[in-house]
């Protein structure tokens, strides 16, 4: 009886030991502090990222950090996902979740602010709910790249520099003298006919059509892109098609048409012309918007060399900042209704005032120069250093210094020629 009460003893102390170490077990487990980061190979904020990650994680025993690379398929749905729980778009990597705070891109300067987030969670580590299911719950942002702009206030870095990146670059690139060309020698003709309304309707619907194929052909480097987005050296080949067009476009502005040139040749501007004419000829509206249509697609094919690089620039920054297909093709969409604006203020001011005007063969070397130079300071950073077009300085800050320059530039040579 002793001896089976000594047993009985032993077990029931065995047995509350065994769920002594259970509980804290499972309460250490469960206390755990996940930290998601979604980063990509070729992005030096994110290897940054990591090494003062790595530097601090021995300080926090509780903290489970887990990368995922974002050329995976898998771990893109992923990131999706958390992004959608949480109420953002994906913007870009390096994207961390800690706890029930996230924030998008990372410099030096948060290095405190993210210790401090690490430290706060294992306060409230218990309340944290970071499943399989990515059942997260909603919380408030923290910026990266928080800006104080006067009169505007603060803004996320992070947030602004693809929108912003996307309006200066559709919105130049509607300046473009190939499509210029084309859009005010047909309204040049068509005021002849002195019927606004048909010179809207047939303005209206080139530029749509314009629009479209140019987003067609944006799509296409864009999926070239998304196939290609593991192998780096596409992005040096790209940068270096940039640097081409850069320089030709350049060499255009002081050599206009001499030697190698992406301009449309004059060979194709008298087929254009010659359809230009037989579209004026057409008695009926229909017959008139059909060869509309097909004139607007026979002169942005024409048109694609001449118009190549800020598309190709464009939509591989896209693909590096590692985005939704949702995203991606918003911003295709965001990017050519800036680039038809340029065409659509044209027709408007042709329509209301029954002028004609054709585009100078100095407006179109300035043009080129302006496409050049831009092109050129885009395509080195794709060379050079691809990571820095994350940031919205270095990508908006590139193109002033194009704008700059190109005014210096004509301004010397109108000085010149004086």
């Amino acid at each position: 009886m002793q001896t089976k009460k000594i047993i009985l003893n032993k077990i029931f102390l065995f047995t509350f030991l065994f769920l002594l170490v259970f509980s804290v077990s499972v309460n250490a487990l469960e206390n755990n502090l996940d930290v998601n980061i979604f980063v990509s190979n070729t992005c030096p904020h994110c290897a940054e990222l990591k090494n003062f990650l790595t530097s601090i994680e021995n300080n926090y025993d509780y903290l489970n950090i887990n990368y995922y690379e974002v050329s995976s398929v898998e771990n893109q749905e992923l990131f999706y996902d958390l992004t959608q729980s949480h109420g953002f778009q994906p913007q870009g990597v390096p994207t961390t979740f800690i706890g029930d705070q996230y924030f998008v891109g990372y410099s030096s300067q948060m290095n405190d602010e993210i210790i401090g987030i690490i430290e706060n969670a294992k306060i409230e580590v218990n309340d944290i709910n970071l499943d399989q299911d990515n059942n997260l719950q909603d919380i408030n942002q923290n910026s990266s790249q928080t800006f104080n702009i006067p009169l505007i206030g603060k803004i996320d870095g992070s947030s602004v520099s693809l929108p912003l990146l996307t309006i200066i670059l559709g919105f130049l690139d509607g300046f473009n003298p190939c499509a210029f060309f084309v859009l005010l020698f047909l309204l040049s003709m068509l005021v002849y006919a002195k019927n606004k309304k048909r010179m809207l309707i047939i303005g209206l619907t080139f530029i749509f059509f314009s629009g479209l194929i140019y987003f067609l052909f944006m799509s296409a480097w864009l999926n070239f892109f998304k196939v290609t987005q593991n192998i780096s050296i596409v992005t040096t080949i790209a940068g270096i098609i940039a640097l081409v067009i850069a320089i030709i476009n350049i060499k255009d502005f002081f050599a206009f048409k001499k030697g190698i040139t992406l301009s449309v040749s004059d060979d194709h501007r008298k087929n254009l012309i010659t359809k230009m004419r037989g579209l004026l000829k057409a008695e009926s509206m229909t017959s008139m918007m059909i060869g509309t249509i097909v004139l607007a697609i026979t002169a942005n094919i024409y048109e694609l060399l001449c118009t190549a690089g800020f598309p190709m620039v464009f939509t591989k920054i896209l693909v590096l900042n590692q985005l939704s297909n949702v995203s991606y093709y918003s911003y295709l969409l965001f990017y050519n209704l800036m680039y038809v604006l340029p065409l659509l203020v044209i027709v408007l001011i042709f329509t209301y005032t029954l002028g004609a005007r054709k585009l100078s063969q100095s407006q179109g070397e300035s043009l080129k120069l302006l496409s050049g130079m831009m092109m050129l300071s885009l395509g080195g950073m794709l060379v050079f250093s691809p990571g820095l077009l994350n940031n919205i300085f270095s990508a908006i800050g590139v193109i002033l210094i194009a704008l700059i320059l190109t005014g210096i530039i004509i301004f010397i040579k109108n000085k010149i020629k004086k």
